[in-house]
């Protein structure tokens, strides 16, 4: 196989796609010798300086990885925003100019309007750049639309794959029988993901007297997102807010925060859920992945490639954008029967699109530059 150098996050920390690129880097290590220069962004160093500081390293790294080491191709998960632009035009150019192959790999669903954004002068330059590679992976054809200045030859599409496998239980039944229907919102915690609307629908069912049959779990880190943020400032007022809110409305009996999780105590929380609840409008959300864990129902919106992981009615239901009465009438709605069938399919489902050796069979096959294969997905 083709030695590859991967660029992109490794975490720690862990996001969707440092896991998703921490999967197949090394997975393809096990199997070829390969070479990493990892982009990920120091905690706390936000500002231009510092991030231009990163990007100089990774050019260095670069270079020397092109010069000194015998590179088949470049394998690089590219950004959204006009800074991270300037450090994937250099890597996409440099890569190049060594005319090594090269797969860019997008995990963002905004890239459009990263490009409609733009003045005419840097469409040009974007269009022109991204026109060199050899190759595009894009998580669904539903997100092919992002980049549509770029001819189609160039595109596969590769949904992302669970890192664990799912084992089928009796955790529906036995969930149930403790007299709740526990909920879990696993995300960062952004308010365009929509974790103010769940405390809103909440508020709504505790009104009308509908709440007591609900457990509430969210799960994630409070980040700031300037794009769309319009109840805060700053990670303080965020916290404040969330909390002061759970406070006010009375639901410190159906809410709790577990903060960020990982390892035994994730999966706690997925294996105790009966619904995976995630009611985004986030402005860069591509394919949420975590959505399809342990085939829980799921409620989310119409957005973006969550359709791909969502059939409505078949393994949950959506649930309209920026709308907790729309959300509080979905929840009322939820019975027994309902999460059964749709656990059921979401198990289904996964087992058919979403499994890790789907997902790095299929990159493999593209990475090896051969004709890729899409019996994989």
């Amino acid at each position: 196989m083709p030695k590859i150098l991967f660029i992109g996050n490794y975490p720690p920390p862990l996001s969707g796609q440092a896991i998703a690129f921490k999967l197949i880097y090394d997975e393809y290590s096990i199997k070829e010798k390969s070479f990493l220069i990892n982009t990920i962004e120091k905690q706390g160093r936000r500002s231009v300086f510092f991030r231009l500081i990163d990007y100089l390293h990774v050019f260095v790294k670069l270079i020397y990885y092109l010069v000194f080491i015998d590179i088949d191709q470049v394998y690089h998960i590219i950004s959204s925003n006009k800074i991270g632009f300037y450090r994937d035009y250099l890597i996409i150019n440099i890569s190049k100019l060594f005319n090594k192959r090269l797969v860019i790999h997008s995990h963002n669903g905004n890239y459009g309007d990263f490009y409609n954004g733009s003045n005419k002068s840097f469409q040009n330059k974007i269009k022109k750049t991204i026109d060199k590679v050899d190759s595009i992976i894009l998580l669904s054809e539903k997100l092919r639309n992002t980049f549509y200045f770029i001819e189609d030859n160039k595109f596969s599409f590769i949904p992302n794959g669970l890192p664990q496998e799912i084992i089928k239980d009796d955790r529906q039944k036995k969930t149930l029988n403790k007299g709740h229907i526990n909920i879990l919102f696993l995300s960062n915690l952004i308010e365009s993901k929509g974790y103010l609307d769940i405390l809103e629908a909440l508020r709504i069912l505790k009104e009308k007297g509908q709440i007591d049959r609900f457990k509430i779990h969210l799960a994630g880190d409070f980040m700031l997102n300037m794009a769309q943020d319009e109840s805060y400032k700053s990670l303080d007022d965020a916290k404040n807010l969330f909390f002061g809110r759970i406070k006010d409305y009375g639901l410190d009996e159906h809410v709790e925060y577990h903060g960020v999780v990982y390892g035994e105590r994730k999966d706690s929380l997925l294996k105790n859920a009966n619904v995976f609840l995630l009611p985004t409008y986030y402005n860069i959300e591509a394919q949420p992945i975590t959505i399809m864990a342990y085939g829980l129902a799921i409620y989310s919106t119409n957005y973006r490639a969550i359709p791909d992981m969502l059939i409505d009615n078949y393994n949950g239901e959506f649930v309209e954008q920026k709308n907790p009465l729309n959300l509080a009438k979905k929840l009322a709605e939820i019975s027994i029967e309902k999460l059964e069938k749709y656990s059921n399919n979401s198990l289904a489902l996964f087992e058919r699109k979403f499994t890790k050796k789907n997902h790095v069979d299929a990159m493999v096959s593209l990475l090896k530059n051969t004709d890729f294969d899409e019996k994989y997905l």
